[in-house]
């Protein structure tokens, strides 16, 4: 992990990094208009996971020639990478960059 820290220009620097948390990823789907959630909690990120997360909300929702479905995602690597695998039916418009 990088960290930065302020040193003048004749110390070596040196950070400690005091690991106190254990992280998990919220993979969140929520419809607009009736609020109805679909999720999973992850214990990392990556284009593997997003694919298999995919492939079960198409699954779920029945998503797929008759049923087409716009998801909302950021331009996360695992998001745009070319081996994400859009399963039929699902359609993914990306966020601007920079945007909240």
């Amino acid at each position: 992990m990088i960290r930065r820290i302020w040193v003048d220009e004749c110390t070596q620097p040196c950070a400690n990094v005091n690991w106190r948390f254990k992280w998990l990823w919220l993979y969140d789907f929520v419809h607009p208009h009736s609020g109805q959630t679909y999720w999973w909690i992850l214990p990392y990120v990556n284009i593997q996971l997003f694919n298999q997360v995919l492939a079960d909300f198409a699954q779920h929702f029945g998503i797929g020639e008759k049923k087409q479905v716009v998801l909302v995602v950021d331009k996360a690597g695992w998001h745009s990478s070319p081996k994400v695998k859009i399963p039929q039916g699902l359609h993914l418009e990306f966020l601007p960059s920079h945007s909240l």
